[in-house]
């Protein structure tokens, strides 16, 4: 009977034995999937789970053995996440990374690795292409870079910033960088050299959880700035009837290049412009039939052409000159008396410029302003008239329009050596001062 009982009971240790081996076995076995990735996140699907099974992630490389020796000193403690289905969502992951992720148990107070360690590697982020690159407001010394600006969308748990780089790039292909970590979509280029050819690229950078991912360089594009100015131009009078027009000419050691001139005049600074000789390869022109004691302006324009391309420099400055008046008897015609008072204006405007004190030249212009006002102030405002449009109606009259001020004010900028523009001249609507 006792070795009946005897038999019983080892029967039933060995059953007990083999249950809790295939137990131990079947949750030691676990096999890990790893789907849907993306940049941030990963799908982790195990083939079986209990309530005392949990994950490690790392993101260098362990070995198993090490992974369980440290576990049970406690070293992984804080790492350690239970896992409370078959399907674990890992998020906040960084992009371009590899991972490594192992299945434990808890049994008896020490951990036992229940799979293999699995090896998966987030995606990179694809920087998109900048495009669009374009250049304008081109001068002989600057130009504006503009671009299509990328919109990143949502990143989700992440830090996201996007810049970009601009690189000059020479004959050879090679780049240099100009700037980097630009946020906005232009960038202004200057200190380059008149006339000349240049190449840019542009490059956007994505830093997404401190890593940086960069994107393929824009499609080139060559900008060409214009021709200098010519500084010198000069003009006067040659007889009562003609003024002669010079200038130095381009400078340019290109061979391919053709260098023209466009000349323009007008009786008026503040007034349109109109050609008055076109593509001439001289540096001289002379403009004949001008009434005696006529002022005329000029301005002139350089234009290289090259192949096909033809570019053109801004406007000179401006110049003038005044034809001699004929000597003719007193007279009381219109004409004089308009001369008159014109001259009589300038009288007044040279005193007022000859009292300017300022240090600046925005405190002397508006000090001259000041003054102006305060002389149309004890005048009468009227559209009526001969004068309420002129400089003497403002200083000698005593009436005054919008018109009027303008020209007196700018008749005493003129004495005070500035370059200015009347604003809507001749025009029923409002008018004022536009300095250069």
């Amino acid at each position: 009977m006792v070795k009946k009982k005897v038999i019983i009971m080892i029967s039933l240790v060995v059953f007990l034995s083999i249950v809790l081996f295939i137990k131990i076995n079947y949750f030691n076995n676990i096999q890990i999937r790893v789907d849907n990735i993306t940049i941030h996140t990963a799908s982790i699907n195990l083939s079986k789970n209990n309530k005392n099974t949990y994950y490690l992630l790392f993101d260098k490389k362990k070995n198993s053995k090490e992974i369980i020796k440290n576990l049970n000193s406690k070293k992984y403690k804080d790492s350690l996440e239970r896992i409370t289905s078959n399907n674990i969502k890992l998020d906040a992951l960084k992009p371009n990374h590899d991972y490594y992720f192992i299945a434990v148990r808890k049994v008896g107070g020490r951990f036992t690795a229940i799979s293999k360690i699995v090896k998966f590697k987030t995606l990179s982020f694809d920087v998109p292409t900048v495009k669009n690159l374009k250049a304008s407001d081109i001068t002989n010394e600057s130009f504006l870079l503009t671009w299509e600006k990328i919109d990143l969308n949502d990143k989700g748990n992440s830090e996201t910033s996007m810049s970009y780089s601009i690189y000059l790039v020479d004959e050879s292909d090679n780049k240099e960088l100009i700037e980097e970590k630009i946020t906005s979509d232009n960038y202004q280029i200057s200190g380059v050299q008149s006339f000349t050819n240049y190449t840019y690229v542009i490059e956007a950078s994505v830093e997404i959880d401190g890593e940086v991912f960069k994107g393929d360089f824009s499609d080139p594009l060559s900008v060409t700035t214009l021709p200098d100015s010519i500084k010198n131009l000069k003009a006067k009078a040659t007889s009562q009837s003609q003024i002669e027009i010079n200038w130095d000419k381009y400078d340019l050691q290109d061979s391919e290049c053709k260098i023209t001139y466009d000349l323009y005049g007008s009786d008026y600074q503040d007034k349109e412009f109109n050609l008055i000789s076109a593509n001439t390869t001289e540096n001289k022109y002379i403009e004949k039939d001008i009434k005696s004691g006529k002022t005329r302006y000029y301005y002139l324009v350089t234009k290289v052409t090259k192949g096909s391309n033809t570019y053109e420099s801004k406007n000179s400055d401006i110049v003038k000159a005044t034809t001699p008046k004929q000597q003719a008897a007193k007279s009381t015609s219109s004409t004089s008396v308009k001369d008159e008072k014109y001259e009589q204006a300038l009288v007044v405007a040279k005193q007022i410029a000859s009292s300017i004190t300022g240090n600046t030249d925005l405190e002397k212009v508006t000090q001259a302003a000041r003054i102006v006002s305060d002389y149309a102030s004890k005048g009468t405002y009227t559209m009526k008239g001969e004068d309420y449009k002129t400089a003497y109606g403002v200083f000698i009259k005593g009436e005054y329009s919008c018109a009027g001020t303008t020209r007196a004010l700018g008749m005493v900028l003129e004495q005070m050596g500035y370059k200015w523009h009347h604003v809507n001249a001749h025009l029923y609507t409002h008018q004022w001062v536009r300095l250069e």
